[in-house]
């Protein structure tokens, strides 16, 4: 049976609508991470050499006022670590929705098997809800 065309108007009205939540919350992602890479004076091509090699891994500490976590290879620190502290502005549930976003950004960047999969393995590990 063939689709009348306000049927068809409907569905595309429907598709268009969503997702526009998530392109936005992407986009804001994007540019934190852009932000970061100039704060941290790094650029893009450094950090993906550096992300993807096999010595990239991600350190991670947790006390009750404090958090930060730190991405690391054979060279030092990767950029700017990522700082939590309970007197700043956010609750450290959002800060760790914003590193575990942020993280998720990195990992679709990255092409070296091992990143991807310590990244993955910090996110099971520290991620939880």
């Amino acid at each position: 049976m063939k689709e009348s065309k306000n049927e068809q108007n409907r569905k595309i009205k429907i598709i268009q609508g969503k997702g526009n939540e998530w392109s936005e919350a992407g986009n804001a992602i994007m540019q934190i991470f852009s932000n970061w890479l100039d704060t941290s004076d790094i650029k893009n091509t450094e950090f993906l050499a550096r992300v993807n090699d096999d010595t990239f891994s991600i350190s991670y500490r947790h006390e009750p006022d404090e958090a930060e976590i730190r991405l690391t290879d054979s060279n030092g620190t990767i950029g700017m670590t990522f700082p939590w502290n309970s007197k700043g502005s956010i609750s450290f549930e959002h800060y760790m929705t914003d590193a575990m976003l942020l993280l998720f950004h990195i990992r679709s960047l990255c092409y070296n098997k091992k990143s991807i999969k310590t990244i993955n393995d910090f996110l099971c590990k520290n991620i939880t809800f």
